[in-house]
């Protein structure tokens, strides 16, 4: 069973008041004081670390002529991959479910974006891109939760995972486009 922690982020735009988000992850019921603020600690290193790659995805995908989600997915594999070699370890002596709970929270604040970019997308877009990217990405944390499960099925946390849903007329439109690459091809 799971005792659920509000964690709010306060970020404040010249434009506007304060904004506040709240991100709902579990902690065990059982947990410690200690295991309790390396939750919050995580928590909130991973909203900074996201917010930080946001920002610079949109930068730089105006310099690569690319669209931002793709460089959010990998700049997102980057902290996961910088998550599990350098602060997971260390943090996991204390709080088994810190790595786990990183990872958890990179899925969900993509998986954000993503449904944002989907809700508002027109056809012009580049999908196949995006689409590549976000599987690399899932597949990236879904195989370092099931290396830090140890294989095992069933974490508390895997109620939060949710494949990326793409809605069935864009995976539509997926296919139109691969299938006309792919006459282009035959063709030669």
């Amino acid at each position: 069973m799971l005792n659920l922690v509000v964690i709010s982020e306060t970020s404040r735009t010249d434009d506007d008041d304060d904004d506040e988000k709240a991100m709902l992850i579990g902690t065990p019921l059982d947990a410690t004081q200690e295991s309790k603020l390396i939750h919050i600690l995580v928590v909130r290193s991973i909203q900074a670390a996201y917010k930080h790659a946001l920002i610079s995805s949109d930068c730089q995908s105006k310099a690569e002529f690319k669209h931002p989600l793709i460089i959010l997915a990998n700049e997102l594999k980057l902290v996961a991959e910088k998550e599990c070699t350098i602060f997971s370890p260390t943090l996991c002596k204390r709080y088994p479910e810190a790595g786990r709970v990183a990872l958890v929270l990179l899925h969900l604040l993509y998986g954000q974006q993503l449904e944002l970019f989907l809700e508002r997308m027109d056809n012009s877009e580049s999908l196949k891109e995006i689409l590549a990217a976000t599987n690399n990405f899932e597949l990236c944390v879904a195989k370092k939760l099931y290396l830090m499960n140890e294989g095992a099925v069933g974490s508390l946390l895997s109620k939060y995972l949710k494949p990326y849903m793409v809605r069935h007329d864009l995976y539509l439109i997926f296919l139109v486009v691969f299938f006309y690459h792919k006459d282009i091809i035959h063709c030669w």
